[in-house]
């Protein structure tokens, strides 16, 4: 599922109520991009064989120790 939000760029100096509540969500917005892509890479690195890992210097140890980290530490 994909959800496409367009905001507005808001003007320097022009004082609004929109203008936190905009920049609140572009910060929510962003967060939520990386977990997703985080989760893209989780997901294939999963998938990947030895050799592979092996090509990109990781180790299965080295992916279990990345999983088991909580979400918000990059």
């Amino acid at each position: 599922m994909s959800v496409s939000i367009s905001l507005q760029p808001v003007q320097p100096g022009k004082s609004t109520i929109r203008a936190p509540f905009a920049k609140a969500l572009q910060v929510v917005w962003a967060w939520r991009q990386n977990l997703e892509d985080r989760a893209q890479i989780r997901h294939f690195l999963e998938r990947a064989d030895d050799r592979m890992l092996k090509d990109v210097a990781l180790t299965r140890a080295t992916l279990a120790d990345e999983a088991g980290r909580p979400f918000w530490q990059n």
